[in-house]
C-alpha cells in the first residue's frame, strides 16, 4: 500500500513537471509574439507616422502665432495630424496665409519633429 502511495506521488510530480515545461513552452511562445507585436507596431509607426502621439495635439499648443492659428481655424485643420497633410503650395492658396505664415507653420512643425505633405 505504501509502494502505491509512492507511485501515484511520483506520477503525480512526474505530471506536474510536464505541465510547468508545457507552461514554459507557451510563456517562450507568447513572449515570441509580443516581441513580434513590438516589431510590428514600431514598424507601423515609422510607416504611417501619423500614428504618432504629436499628431493628435491641437495646433493651438505647438506654439504658432494668433494670424497662423486663424489661418488654420478659417479652414477648419484642428491637429497637427490635419495640418500635415497640407503642403506649403495649399497653405499659400489658403486666404490670409502668405509667405511668412506659411514659413512660420514649417518652421514650428519642423521643430516638432513633422513635415508638411509634399
Amino acid at each position: 500500500m505504501n509502494e502505491n502511495q509512492e507511485g501515484s506521488g511520483e506520477d503525480k510530480i512526474d505530471h506536474l513537471i510536464k505541465m510547468l515545461d508545457d507552461a514554459k513552452k507557451v510563456i517562450e511562445e507568447v513572449s515570441k509574439t509580443l516581441d513580434t507585436a513590438k516589431v510590428i507596431i514600431s514598424d507601423l509607426e515609422e510607416g504611417l507616422p501619423y500614428l504618432r502621439p504629436v499628431y493628435r495635439k491641437d495646433v493651438s499648443s505647438i506654439g504658432l502665432s494668433s494670424r497662423a492659428l486663424y489661418v488654420l481655424e478659417s479652414i477648419r485643420v484642428r491637429t497637427v495630424g490635419e495640418l500635415a497633410r497640407y503642403s506649403k503650395k495649399r497653405l499659400l492658396r489658403q486666404r490670409y496665409c502668405g509667405h511668412v505664415t506659411a514659413d512660420e507653420i514649417e518652421r514650428v512643425l519642423k521643430r516638432i519633429g513633422v513635415d508638411l505633405a509634399r
